[in-house]
C-alpha cells in the first residue's frame, strides 16, 4: 500500500486546481485501501483525468471532499439536525 508522505498537503497546493474530482460516496472508496489506486481507476472510468503525483491526489480527495460535506450538512439541516 502506498502511503502519502509527510508534507504532502504542501504540494497539494501546487496542483492545478479542480482538475479531477471524484464521488466519495462511490463505492469503491468505503474499504481501507490504496484510495490513490482507487481514484486513478475511478477518475479513468469516468473520462476525468487522472492526477499523476501525490499533491494532485491530496488536492483530488479534499476538492472532493467539500462538496460532498456541504451536501451533508445542507441535508441535515433540511431535516432539523442543523
Amino acid at each position: 500500500m502506498r502511503r502519502l508522505r509527510r508534507g504532502t498537503p504542501g504540494r497539494a497546493s501546487e496542483a492545478t486546481p479542480f482538475t479531477a474530482l471524484i464521488d466519495p460516496d462511490a463505492p469503491e472508496f468505503m474499504a481501507p485501501g490504496d484510495i490513490p489506486t482507487r481514484i486513478s481507476g475511478f477518475c479513468a472510468r469516468t473520462g476525468r483525468p487522472r492526477p499523476s503525483t501525490q499533491g494532485e491526489t491530496v488536492r483530488c480527495i479534499l476538492e472532493s471532499l467539500a462538496p460532498a460535506h456541504r451536501r451533508t450538512l445542507h441535508d441535515a439541516a433540511r431535516v432539523g439536525l442543523g
